[in-house]
């Protein structure tokens, strides 16, 4: 994907979706 979405997991973790 040219778009990315950052998004914060409720551990606090960042994942790229």
């Amino acid at each position: 994907n040219e778009f990315q979405v950052i998004r914060v997991t409720s551990n606090g973790k960042h994942e790229n979706k």
